[in-house]
């Protein structure tokens, strides 16, 4: 039995979580499970991959920063219509230690204008230590804007 394609078409974030649609492939390559969102805040986990890992043995930054951009873009849909997409416009990212093992993300949206909204991440390790942290800006693209 082969696995349902992704459509961009028909793209639901609040699908997506349910497993009612295929996930992104980028959401698909990350490997992420939703844990949940209480209070607005979107947490995800994000299991190891040998492939994630750089040279010293620690995750990418580069993948750090895609985990970090799936929790916000992610809880900046949440309150969206379905098909609504929220690329990001600006990110900035703060490594604070090496990353290693499986990672618990959090995202959270701070303000939502009428075409702009500025988000924040967290990524934390399986000892709850900080590893990374990020605020973003994302463009609202609704259905037929």
């Amino acid at each position: 039995m082969s696995e349902a394609m992704f459509d961009p078409a028909k793209f639901s974030f609040r699908a997506v979580l349910s497993g009612a649609s295929p996930r992104p492939p980028i959401a698909a390559f990350l490997g992420w499970e939703f844990i949940g969102d209480e209070g607005g805040v979107l947490v995800l986990r994000f299991p190891p991959r040998p492939e994630f890992e750089n040279p010293a043995g620690n995750i990418h930054g580069g993948i750090l920063t895609a985990m970090l951009d799936e929790c916000m873009s992610g809880a900046a849909s949440l309150p969206l219509p379905d098909n609504a997409v929220v690329p990001t416009i600006d990110m900035t990212v703060r490594f604070i230690r090496p990353a290693r093992g499986e990672l618990r993300g959090a995202g959270r949206l701070i303000h939502r204008g009428q075409r702009i909204c500025h988000t924040a991440g967290e990524l934390h390790d399986a000892g709850g230590r900080l590893v990374a942290s990020a605020t973003a800006s994302c463009m609202i693209a609704l259905p037929g804007t």
